[in-house]
């Protein structure tokens, strides 16, 4: 008696380890990988931001950048390389005009404020 116990024990953890056929009723989201079940938007997070104040440079072209730059020079407020580059201290620089001359202060270069900047005298 105690064989045939222990044959059946057997058979059981047998049975237990072997894989369960797949059912065609299986749903879709378990066929996904992983790491695409537990965060579906993992897709659409991969992708690189983009930066406001690269959002806003990109409409400005190098030679309008260079202008604002003379322009800050002129001012005073402004004392790198005028290489058309709207980085850190041309953004600096456009914040101190705007608020030397009351202006909304934002770092932002805008077709009135290259107007002003323009106008400044030499």
């Amino acid at each position: 008696m105690v064989v045939g116990v222990v044959s059946l024990l057997s058979a059981g953890v047998l049975f237990a380890q072997q894989p369960q056929a797949k059912s065609s009723a299986t749903p879709a989201a378990t066929t996904q990988p992983a790491a695409q079940q537990q965060n579906p938007q993992a897709q659409t997070q991969a992708k690189p931001k983009t930066s406001k104040a690269k959002a806003a440079a990109a409409k400005w072209t190098k030679e309008q950048i260079t202008e604002a730059q003379d322009g800050l020079k002129r001012a005073k407020v402004y004392n790198g390389p005028a290489n058309g580059v709207l980085g850190r201290t041309t953004r600096r620089a456009i914040r101190t005009f705007q608020r030397d001359h009351k202006l909304t202060v934002n770092g932002q270069l805008s077709d009135s404020l290259l107007d002003m900047l323009k106008a400044v005298p030499q």
